[in-house]
């Protein structure tokens, strides 16, 4: 059995490409796999997810990926406690409490838990002073990203979440992960054009109305909408890794581009600040701005 002795994870590009590497190992592992925690003094909800999904995938390739839960420091123990990532691995030593937004596995799009998860775990109304209108309308569009591995993104293992909220910072974090062939490569597929660059694919996934489904199916793309609108109302932040692609919209700033790492399946992280604004559509409150 090899051993891996995993550092701290925080969720800055070179923390994803240290995730990258690490599912190229698993995934390329003939051998059994222990990682161990002594290293690692913080782990970011994204690495959260990482993890757990590269237990599930090493399973695939008949791999063992064994946790060496003795390893752990408190801090790191306690969040992953709270967060319910032990209690998916046999650990009964847990509880969901604190800031964490629960870690899950889904095998096959399960709508109904999913939409009410981001709504009451990820956008809680006690976190965030949002309408109910945009809080849904957020919610169904992260939805709609989510569907998309069920749907287009050929993942044997389905996709993992994780988030967490991190009162120092006023930042509301979720992190979405698939071990599938990635946006890229699945619009390459599509529109049948192999020599298409990730960056072009990316723009053109993220497009509104464009859409890797039958003519026949509408409203089934992926285009940001909303979701972009509030990032950049909000002033947080929107990333996505998938293949060698990568997609980073701000307040300010709207980034299609491609990295040097590459990465099989997709990997979407969003930051919401959590200030004293009070977010709804303009509809919704007479002679406010968009939010």
């Amino acid at each position: 059995m090899r051993t891996i002795r995993i550092p701290a994870i925080n969720d800055n590009q070179m923390d994803f490409f240290y995730l990258f590497a690490l599912w190229y190992l698993i995934n390329e592992s003939k051998e059994d796999i222990k990682i161990d925690f002594s290293n690692c003094t913080f782990l970011r909800h994204n690495a959260v997810a990482m993890l757990g999904g590269l237990k599930r995938l090493a399973s695939c390739n008949s791999v063992e990926v064994v946790f060496d839960w003795a390893t752990l420091r408190y801090g790191v123990a306690s969040n992953l406690r709270k967060n319910g990532f032990v209690k998916h691995f046999g650990v009964n030593d847990w509880s969901s409490t604190g800031n964490s937004i629960p870690y899950r596995e889904d095998v096959r799009d399960e709508s109904n838990s999913y939409i009410e998860y981001l709504k009451n775990e990820w956008l809680y109304q006690g976190w965030l002073n949002i309408s109910t209108m945009l809080r849904d309308a957020i919610s169904s569009k992260v939805y709609e990203i989510y569907r998309n591995v069920f749907d287009h993104g050929l993942s044997p293992i389905g996709a993992f979440s994780c988030g967490q909220y991190y009162p120092k910072l006023n930042e509301l974090c979720l992190s979405i992960v698939d071990f599938g062939i990635g946006i890229p490569n699945e619009v390459k597929n599509y529109l049948n054009k192999p020599e298409m660059s990730s960056k072009k694919a990316l723009e053109w996934a993220f497009k509104t109305g464009n859409t890797t489904k039958p003519s026949n199916e509408h409203g089934r793309g992926i285009g940001l909408g909303i979701l972009k609108e509030f990032i950049k109302a909000n002033n947080g932040k929107l990333e996505i890794y998938s293949n060698d692609g990568y997609v980073k919209i701000t307040k300010d700033h709207e980034e299609f581009s491609e990295t040097n790492f590459f990465f099989g399946g997709t990997i979407i992280n969003i930051t919401i600040i959590r200030d004293e604004a009070y977010y709804c559509f303009a509809s919704e409150k007479e002679n406010q701005p968009l939010f």
